[in-house]
């Protein structure tokens, strides 16, 4: 019968011999439950980061990028700006062209405009890779608007919501990471567990190593919300790893 829950098991995991003789007897599948809740929430620090940063990477962009974009009208497949001339987009401080919109005929190719994007009257011209060009024709039935002011105040309007998105996917890699780990882990253990005579199964040592890890993964969220490096940092977590899953296997030699 199982004696604790999920949540008493993220502080019993650094210190408690009970807890580990727990998880190997009784939790079974509840130890995949148990990392996933525990990656769900110390991952909510990196969420907030990843949202954070997206605020003051727009932002930034909106400040000093938006304000070159102009007003395009698309008009039967024909661009239109409000002053027929080229419009330079650059980066104010390193005054890199990120593209150049132009409907004078000014500038005609991206060899010639030297920029990585080229909007003419009638094409969308690109180039992500050296030698590798693209080249969007406007179809010819459009009719559009594009006002860098009214496409800022519907990204604005859904901009909060980014963090779910990135919470997801890295929820679900961290998962994926975190279990393959311990798999990994667990063959180390197994070694360890036979050495010392103490009678686990593979499955039951995989159990006691997503808890085992608990201490890593809250340490090493404490770290990062305190911008503090340690030098060796990968070695050092691997090691306390292993001592926390040594731990827990002895703990299960003297229940026995």
């Amino acid at each position: 019968m199982q004696q604790y829950n999920i949540f008493q098991a993220i502080y019993l995991s650094f210190y408690s011999k009970k807890l580990y003789r727990d998880v190997a007897l009784n939790w079974g599948g509840k130890s995949f439950l148990y990392l996933f809740v525990l990656l769900a929430i110390v991952l909510t620090y990196f969420a907030y980061s990843i949202q954070h940063g997206i605020n003051i990477g727009y932002q930034a962009f909106y400040t000093k990028i938006s304000p070159q974009i102009p007003v395009i009208t698309i008009v039967n497949g024909r661009i239109v700006t409000p002053e027929n001339r080229p419009y330079f987009i650059s980066d104010p401080v390193s005054h890199y062209t990120y593209a150049i919109i132009d409907t004078s005929g000014q500038y005609k190719t991206i060899e010639q405009a030297k920029t990585s994007m080229l909007v003419t009257q009638n094409e969308l011209i690109s180039q992500s890779k050296p030698n590798e060009i693209k080249i969007y024709k406007v179809p010819a039935n459009m009719n559009q608007t594009l006002d860098p002011k009214v496409i800022d105040s519907y990204i604005e309007k859904y901009l909060g919501f980014a963090w779910i998105i990135f919470y997801i996917i890295v929820l679900f890699l961290f998962y994926i990471y975190r279990i393959l780990q311990a798999l990994l882990y667990a063959i180390l253990g197994k070694i360890f567990a036979v050495m010392c005579g103490v009678p686990l199964t593979y499955g039951q040592i995989i159990q006691i190593m997503m808890v085992a890890i608990t201490p890593v993964i809250i340490l090493s969220v404490v770290l990062n919300m305190m911008h503090v490096s340690i030098p060796h940092e990968t070695l050092l977590f691997f090691i306390l790893a292993i001592l926390y899953l040594c731990y827990g296997i002895i703990a299960n030699k003297s229940e026995k």
